[in-house]
């Protein structure tokens, strides 16, 4: 009995032995395929964690912030898009948006090879007096705004943008602006304009249309369901010295200013592109 008990135990023992051999072998299988898991990942995704690390990189070159100081001592921010080619694009937004409503079309003109500047009007978005106090402005305080467009223009210029180059592009409001800032400079050879108005703050652009330079191209887009702003549009383009490159562009149902991009065909962005380049 007692060589009975004996063997038991010692069969017993050789049991739990085996099981504990079984699982330090699946603990290290387990670990082994844990470890090639790990490898797998790595590989696997470390060309798209990289490649987010250089898309990164590659936005903070594409574009800067920067602040600009108006002639009359008010701070303006601006986005400005580097690009190697002597063409510059001054993009100027409608109330109550922001540089950031052009950023998408800012990209588009970048990889053309054109320097863009997009910036917040005084009282807007970063610049002084943001985000809201353009709500409070009297229409004086709007048309001093005319010295942003200017401040603009001039850090266009230190990047190397002649003026003949240099493309203004507003919408709303900003294309007023856009219009009267062609008509003070007669160098600056094309001025797009998105859904211009008669008069916004006392920016009246039929008298600044009829002050431009026959040699100055002027594009004008706007949209019926917008509240006669269509009418609006075509009485500037009317008032435009003649010139067989300026054009109109009437949607239907596209909405105001740069809301208009990507809503009908023709599509509005392309159509400024290709009319510009």
């Amino acid at each position: 009995m007692e060589a009975v008990d004996f063997s038991l135990r010692a069969w017993g023992n050789m049991v739990y032995m085996s099981e504990m051999e079984g699982r330090k072998v699946l603990l290290v299988v387990i670990a082994a395929v844990g470890l090639g898991a790990l490898v797998v990942a790595a590989l696997f995704f470390f060309p798209f964690f990289s490649q987010t690390v250089e898309d990164l990189q590659r936005t903070s070159k594409e574009m800067n912030h920067i602040t600009l100081t108006t002639e009359d001592n008010v701070r303006i921010s601006a986005d400005y898009y580097p690009a190697s080619g002597s063409q510059g694009a001054l993009l100027l937004h409608m109330m109550p948006a922001t540089k950031e409503s052009w950023r998408g079309f800012a990209a588009k003109l970048q990889r053309l090879g054109v320097k863009v500047l997009a910036i917040d009007l005084r009282g807007h978005g970063q610049s002084e007096g943001g985000p809201d106090g353009f709500r409070s402005f009297s229409d004086v305080q709007h048309q001093e705004s005319i010295a942003d467009v200017a401040a603009g223009a001039r850090y266009l210029a230190e990047q190397g943008v002649a003026e003949k180059n240099l493309s203004v592009i507003g919408a709303s409001i900003g294309a007023n602006l856009a219009l009267w800032y062609g008509a003070m400079h007669p160098a600056v050879s094309r001025i797009v304009l998105l859904s211009p108005g008669l008069n916004y703050r006392g920016i009246e652009t039929l008298p600044l249309a009829g002050k431009l330079q026959a040699s100055q191209r002027v594009f004008i887009a706007a949209s019926r369901d917008d509240d006669g702003n269509a009418d609006m549009a075509r009485q500037i383009f009317e008032a435009l010295p003649e010139n067989t490159a300026n054009r109109l562009v009437i949607y239907r149902a596209a909405g105001h200013g740069t809301s208009m991009f990507g809503k009908e065909k023709p599509d509005l962005e392309e159509e400024i592109l290709d009319w510009l380049y």
